[in-house]
């Protein structure tokens, strides 16, 4: 047997064997949002119908926002142009400069949501 065969065989193997897939995350589901916004401080997130509410919230810089998650599980904020990020089942994310603020969540089963925050 012609000893050459074991170089480029094994290399062969390597050739066909393919790369895994690249996934890449989907956009999130963009949400009907209100031109009005909420003066409230706090955001209820409901798992199972991959709801929020309310769906555009007021506001003040620097000001707190506690996000509560139902009726079980986490969920991931993830901002968009400054917006801050958080995740669990439940936390506080700070408000940052005036301004509107999109920003999408994340639910444990892959799902995604794209609501609005106004900053005044």
């Amino acid at each position: 047997m012609n000893k050459m065969l074991f170089v480029p065989l094994p290399a062969c193997f390597l050739l066909l064997q393919s790369a895994p897939p690249v996934t890449a995350q989907p956009d999130c589901e963009p949400m009907e949002v209100p031109e009005q916004c909420q003066p409230v401080d706090q955001i209820s997130i409901n798992t199972n119908t991959h709801k929020i509410s309310p769906r555009n919230i007021c506001a003040d810089p620097g000001g707190e926002i506690r996000v509560s998650v139902v009726p079980e599980g986490s969920v991931r904020i993830q901002g968009k142009s400054g917006w801050p990020t958080g995740e669990g089942e439940s936390f506080t994310i700070t408000a940052p400069d005036a301004g509107d603020y999109d920003y999408n969540v994340y639910f444990e089963d892959g799902m995604c949501i794209d609501p609005r925050i106004t900053v005044r």
